[in-house]
């Protein structure tokens, strides 16, 4: 201050502390105050923590894509989703898709899992999910037929919202589903990062394809792509057709990686 800020003997002062979450992740930061108290010469330290103990949810995937299913045939995808709290339970009061009845939507449905019981709960009789803890929703598409093509040139997608409202911070937590019908089913390429989506300069992010799959048979050929920061040259390792290389984040900025595969009888994703 231009002007010191004088507490008289005895006497105290008020400072009212605003704020505003970004997002669900745990906060913290310090409040330093400079005085003439002579036994703090580097100043008074306050300890600010926010969202340090609430209930905490992680869904994986956090967008289910069934991408091209052969119509009328029934697919299952396993959502799973996470308590990412060490220390409180997680409360689940519903799971639904929006403008949905009964868990269902269009040629989506939602299926809890039988061990869970009936799958009624609510805010009085939550499902509970304890700390560090996951549940497996299992999310089926049946299309009902071949998806027409856009002016785009690509199919127009079977699209739903699924909505699970929790105690955790975000209380209401949307992932988008999507899906179209085809003749035929290509395989499909599967990305996991261990590392996850966001890292420091410099991380080796360890890239996972194995998962990818085909309907009718194995995924023999891999190849990886990336779109990387203009001042970035980093390479796939050991190849970019290895099903799991590695590859360094050496710049801050944003990497697009993508995957293709083909199976044991040549299609491609």
């Amino acid at each position: 201050f231009t002007t010191p800020v004088v507490v008289l003997p005895d006497r105290s002062l008020v400072l009212k502390m605003s704020y505003v979450a970004t997002d669900a992740q745990p906060a913290s930061a310090q409040l330093v105050i400079y005085s003439n108290d002579p036994r703090k010469p580097e100043g008074t330290v306050v300890e600010i923590l926010a969202n340090q103990e609430g209930a905490c949810i992680k869904v994986v995937p956090e967008t289910v894509n069934f991408g091209g299913k052969v119509p009328p045939n029934q697919y299952l995808l396993p959502v799973q989703i996470e308590n990412c709290s060490t220390t409180k339970e997680l409360e689940i009061y519903g799971i639904d898709f929006e403008g949905g009845v009964d868990r269902c939507v269009g040629p989506y449905c939602a299926l809890i899992p039988p061990e869970l019981g009936s799958g009624d709960f609510d805010l009085t009789s939550p499902l509970i999910v304890e700390a560090n803890g996951t549940m497996i929703l299992n999310v089926i598409y049946t299309p009902t037929q071949e998806a027409v093509v856009g002016e785009d040139g690509q199919p127009i997608r079977d699209e739903a919202t699924l909505l699970i409202e929790s105690n955790a911070f975000v209380s209401t937590k949307e992932v988008a589903v999507s899906g179209f019908g085809v003749p035929d089913t290509c395989p499909v390429g599967v990305i996991h990062i261990e590392e996850g989506e966001e890292v420091i300069p410099q991380t080796v992010l360890h890239l996972h394809g194995e998962n990818s799959y085909s309907n009718a048979g194995n995924i023999t050929t891999y190849e990886w792509s990336v779109e990387q920061p203009a001042l970035s040259a980093s390479k796939f390792v050991p190849t970019a057709s290895y099903p799991t290389p590695s590859f360094e984040a050496n710049v801050a900025g944003k990497y697009i990686f993508r995957l293709e595969v083909w199976d044991e009888f040549g299609r491609k994703s």
